[in-house]
C-alpha cells in the first residue's frame, strides 16, 4: 500500500540544484527517521534536478512524494506520523511546505537532531504532586532534571536514581512525573518483569521518542537484560538492535527516572557502571509522624471517614508495631475504622502477630 504527500516551495530566485535537492533529501530522511525506516520506505525516484515553474514572478518548485508501506500496524495511522514529521521540518528546509497544509494528529513534536523527533511536553508542577507530602526537594529535582534537558534540546541530560525503604513515596513521585509528561511523554518499564528484547522492541516501536523513561525497581534486572540502557544513558544516547532482518538504530535522549530499594545492591550492578549513569542519587525517607498524619487525613477523607481514627492507628503502628511505613499504617486505620476507638481492633492484631516479628 502506497501513500502520498506533495511538498512545495516558492521562491523569488531559483535555486542551485544541488541545495534544492538535498533540502528535500532531509526532509525525506525526517520521514523515514519518524517511520524508524521500518514501517515505510520511499518509492518515488527523486530527480537530481527538481525544475520549478515560474508563475508570476515567481519560481514553484513541487515534489509529490510516495512512501510505500512495508511494516505492520495500521498503516493510515503510521502515515501520520509521517505527515507529522515532514510538516514539522518543512519549513526549516528552504522554506517547503505540505500542499494544501497538514493538521498534526499525533503529539506535539521538536526537533532533537537533524533526523530524529521527541515529543513535546510540559514541565509544571500543577496539581500533579498534591497528593503527596514531605518529598518537594525531591521533586524539585527531578523536574529541574527534565526541564534543563528539554531547555537544551536534550543535549544535557541528568539521569536520576530515587532510592529509599519501600513506601516512601517513590512511586507515587514517579506516577505524578507520568501524569505530567503524558502518555506520549514516558515509556515505562518494571524492572522485575522487563526483557531487553522486549524494552528494545518498545522503544524502538514507540510514535516518537519518548523524554522520560521511568524504570520502577531497577536493581532487580539482571545484567544482560539492560546492557541496551549503558549506551542510552551515557553521551552515545543511542540503542542498536541487530537481527537476522537486519540493522535498526535510533538516537533516545530521553532522560531515566529510576526507582531503587536496595541502593548497595544497584551499585554493584554492571560493576558499577549503571549506578555511574544517573547523576543524581536522590534519597526518599520514609514520612515522619506529623506526615503520617497527614496521609491518613487525606485516606480517611476520600472515603468520608472518621478523622478519630488517626491517632490509634498512629500510636498502634509506631508504638507497638515500631513501623512508619504509610502502607501498614494506612491499612491499619481504614481496616480498623471506629473498632480502633474502642482498642478492639489493636488487640486483635496483637493476638494475630507473630512473638518474632
Amino acid at each position: 500500500m502506497s501513500h502520498k504527500i506533495t511538498i512545495e516551495r516558492k521562491a523569488q530566485r531559483r535555486s542551485n540544484v544541488s541545495i534544492t535537492r538535498r533540502q528535500v533529501d532531509e526532509i525525506v530522511d525526517r520521514a523515514l527517521a519518524a517511520s524508524r525506516g521500518k514501517q515505510f520506505r520511499l518509492s518515488t525516484e527523486l530527480p537530481d534536478d527538481i525544475v520549478p515553474v515560474l508563475v508570476e514572478g515567481e519560481w514553484h518548485y513541487s515534489v509529490e512524494l510516495e512512501f510505500e508501506h512495508i511494516g505492520r500496524g495500521d498503516p493510515a495511522k503510521q502515515f501520520n506520523g509521517v505527515k507529522d514529521a515532514i510538516f514539522k521540518c518543512a519549513g526549516n528546509k528552504g522554506k517547503w511546505s505540505v500542499l494544501g497544509g497538514h493538521n498534526t494528529t499525533g503529539p506535539n513534536l521538536k526537533v532533537f537532531n537533524e533526523t530524529d523527533l521527541i515529543a513535546e511536553v510540559t514541565i509544571e508542577r500543577g496539581t500533579h504532586f498534591d497528593h503527596l507530602y514531605g518529598l518537594d526537594p525531591q521533586i524539585d529535582i527531578v523536574l529541574a532534571s527534565l526541564q534543563t534537558a528539554k531547555d537544551t534540546n536534550y543535549t544535557k541530560r541528568y539521569h536520576a536514581v530515587l532510592h529509599g525503604k519501600p513506601g516512601c513515596g517513590k512511586s507515587d513521585l514517579l506516577g505524578g512525573v507520568k501524569n505530567m509528561v503524558g502518555v506520549d511523554g514516558c515509556i515505562e518499564f518494571d524492572g522485575t518483569q522487563t526483557t531487553a528484547a522486549g524494552a528494545i522492541a518498545a522503544i524502538m516501536d514507540a510514535d516518537v521518542v519518548p523524554p522520560l523513561l521511568v524504570i520502577e525497581e531497577i536493581e532487580k534486572v539482571p545484567d544482560q537484560a539492560f546492557m541496551w540502557l549503558l549506551s542510552a544513558l551515557d553521551g552515545r544516547a543511542e540503542i542498536r538492535k541487530v537481527t537476522a532482518r537486519g540493522s535498526y538504530y535510533r538516537k533516545v535522549p530521553f532522560v531515566c527516572v529510576a526507582t531503587v530499594n536496595d541502593i548497595d545492591l544497584f551499585k554493584s550492578r554492571h560493576e558499577g557502571a549503571m549506578a555511574s549513569r544517573f547523576s543524581h542519587s536522590i534519597y526518599c525517607p520514609r514520612p515522619n509522624e506529623a506526615i503520617l498524619r497527614l496521609i491518613l487525613k487525606r485516606e480517611i477523607e476520600s472515603i468520608n471517614g472518621d478523622a478519630a481514627w488517626i491517632e490509634p492507628a498512629i500510636r498502634y503502628c509506631m508504638d507497638v508495631e515500631q513501623n512508619t511505613d504509610p502502607r501498614r499504617v494506612i491499612a491499619v486505620c481504614l481496616t480498623g475504622r471506629n473498632l480502633l476507638l474502642t482498642g478492639k481492633f489493636q488487640s486483635d492484631l496483637t493476638a494475630c502477630r507473630n512473638k518474632d516479628d
